[in-house]
């Protein structure tokens, strides 16, 4: 998510290139997160309301928010070489374990509840795109239904 749906008054003039928190964006473009988060939210929008591709592929979006680093190890400004090591410790814990990776999308820090359309409603509201939120459960529990 990028913290695409918070209100531009979220994006603040600072030193960093781009740095995440919990309730800001500090930036040193600020008219450059504002465009690209306007772009992400379009985009997003089109995306989330739509149910198939080709007429016939169902389809939908899912989000980690902040970003995937975020959700998958609690930090949203990981540099390169921590995010590989991250990544392959994450695969190391849950490649052979399905339902610890269904599980560890569920934890109460993280699953967004609801219905698929409800978690995108949760998602956009305030700076809740700047939070430690995943709908990716949804998807998992729907998977493992069938």
């Amino acid at each position: 998510m990028d913290g695409a749906y918070i209100p531009d008054t979220a994006i603040v003039e600072n030193e960093c290139k781009i740095h995440y928190e919990k309730d800001v964006i500090n930036t040193n473009d600020v008219k450059r997160i504002m465009i690209r988060n306007q772009q992400k939210r379009e985009n997003l929008n089109r995306l989330i309301h739509l149910p198939k591709v080709w007429n016939s592929i169902p389809y939908s979006v899912y989000f980690f928010s902040c970003n995937l680093d975020d959700v998958l190890h609690g930090e949203a400004n990981l540099k390169m070489e921590d995010k590989n090591k991250l990544a392959k410790q994450f695969e190391s814990d849950y490649m052979d374990n399905p339902s610890k990776f269904i599980e560890f999308f569920n934890q109460k820090e993280i699953v967004v509840h609801g219905e698929y359309e409800e978690s995108w409603k949760f998602i956009s509201f305030q700076t809740n795109s700047l939070q430690r939120y995943s709908n990716f459960a949804i998807y998992l529990n729907k998977c493992k239904k069938n």
